[in-house]
């Protein structure tokens, strides 16, 4: 698959939650992650989304451990981050899902028939909270042609200049790039990898 392998870390946690997502009832596991998702669009503290009450709830429900349940919810938040942090496309998360997670067809489709329909959406949200404390607010540029001279020779190098306006919670600073023509290309086809990728969610 064309998904790098590091798209997550596997640690024994997980790999215990992702066996417990395994063994529910699959009606519960999709009502599970369509809750989980609605709280992410409107939670902040992510890793906080349900009250002691609710876990305590879900436990009897779901006829698990209060300590696995804590796991399995946290896990399944992991996913949907590390989704939305790679701005995975539903095919690919859908063979991440298989392939490198080892969860079942059926829970696998529960997973991807949640961010089929909330990719979006989820991605928006995500972003206007930022998972990096740190948010791009504009972008400036320049373009320079600079004359370099070797053995005679005179030769046009073309430069850009990138001003990043940066804002950290009401803090605003200004990062400067210079790029060449081969930074300028590779900065160009990340972007036009990202762009892809948010329209195959589209």
């Amino acid at each position: 698959m064309t998904q790098p392998s590091n798209w997550i870390h596997i640690s024994n946690n997980l790999k215990r939650a992702l066996n417990i997502i395994n063994k529910i009832e699959t009606k519960k596991i999709q009502l599970l992650l369509n809750k989980i998702v609605m709280e992410m669009k409107q939670n902040s503290d992510t890793f906080s989304i349900f009250t002691d009450e609710e876990r305590h709830k879900l436990s009897a429900n779901l006829l698990i451990d209060e300590n696995d349940i804590s796991l399995l919810i946290n896990a399944c938040i992991l996913i949907f981050h590390q989704a939305v942090y790679h701005v995975t496309n539903p095919e690919k998360f859908k063979a991440i899902l298989l392939e490198e997670l080892k969860l079942s067809e059926e829970k696998v489709q529960s997973f991807f028939n949640v961010w089929s329909s909330n990719a979006k959406s989820l991605i928006l949200k995500m972003k206007q909270k930022s998972v990096y404390s740190t948010q791009l607010e504009d972008v400036s540029w320049l373009m320079n042609i600079e004359i370099s001279s070797q053995d005679n020779q005179q030769t046009f190098v073309p430069k850009s200049i990138l001003q990043l306006k940066l804002k950290e919670d009401q803090e605003i600073s200004n990062l400067h790039l210079e790029l060449g023509e081969k930074e300028l290309f590779h900065l160009y086809n990340t972007l036009e990898n990202i762009q892809g990728a948010l329209d195959a969610l589209s």
